[in-house]
């Protein structure tokens, strides 16, 4: 993903988050971007399903000391698909 904002030269703090009823839960841990805007987060699935499943994700910037812009704040939600095997 990218953020299209002025990154702070260490990166911005956000966080991933799925979808889980009515609620969001943060995969992992929150982790920095690159100084560009742009991160990457690899993410195994630890299941075998046996029918499709669908998730919810989406990235939540977190407030910072030093980050001039409104904070907290979440991107558009994007749709996932996990096939069964």
């Amino acid at each position: 993903g990218h953020l299209a904002a002025r990154i702070p030269a260490g990166g911005k703090l956000v966080e991933l988050q799925v979808k889980d009823g009515n609620n969001w839960q943060t995969v992992r841990h929150p982790f920095y971007t690159r100084p560009n805007g742009k991160y990457r987060l690899r993410y195994r699935f630890a299941r075998f399903y046996i029918r499709n499943v669908r998730y919810r994700f989406r990235v939540r910037v977190l407030r910072e000391r030093s980050w001039p812009y409104k904070a907290p704040v979440s991107s558009r939600v994007r749709k996932l698909v996990v096939k069964a095997r």
